[in-house]
């Protein structure tokens, strides 16, 4: 990434924290000269991970933390988010695209993620964190 605007924070695990990441990804994007729409796809993605994190990764306990990174320059946006869970086995990870799993209640989260993100890295363990990258490369002409 050339000349990005990287951004470290840790929040408290906390889903009214959202609305402070998501105002930061917005405006880091929007100085990155991405259009409204590339933006949004985003935003949907990373809110996916965050809420995956507190929710799943750390099964709302007010003591854990989530970690999150982001790196975004005109050409691409690279997100981390990292939860202090107890990891997961991700073909456990119920397919929603299978008609058995459409009515399910949760479930989407990743298939959202790989669906707007060039790239989606999940690192997990059972026992240990697990960490989301995503990443996604510029789609409309760079136009500062």
């Amino acid at each position: 990434m050339s000349s990005a605007n990287e951004f470290e924070v840790t929040i408290p695990n906390d889903l009214k924290y959202m609305t402070v990441l998501e105002n930061l990804l917005q405006d880091l994007m929007d100085l990155g000269g991405y259009p409204q729409e590339e933006r949004d796809n985003t935003w949907l993605a990373f809110h996916e991970a965050v809420v995956n994190a507190i929710v799943h990764g750390n099964q709302n306990d007010p003591e854990k933390k989530v970690k999150v990174t982001m790196a975004i320059n005109p050409e691409s946006v690279r997100l981390s988010i990292e939860d202090q869970g107890s990891g997961f086995e991700l073909e456990q990870v119920k397919n929603c695209t299978i008609d058995c799993n459409r009515l399910e209640v949760s479930g989407r989260g990743i298939f959202l993620m790989q669906h707007y993100m060039d790239e989606v890295a999940i690192k997990t363990t059972p026992g240990g964190p697990t960490q989301v990258i995503l990443t996604y490369s510029r789609k409309s002409p760079v136009s500062l």
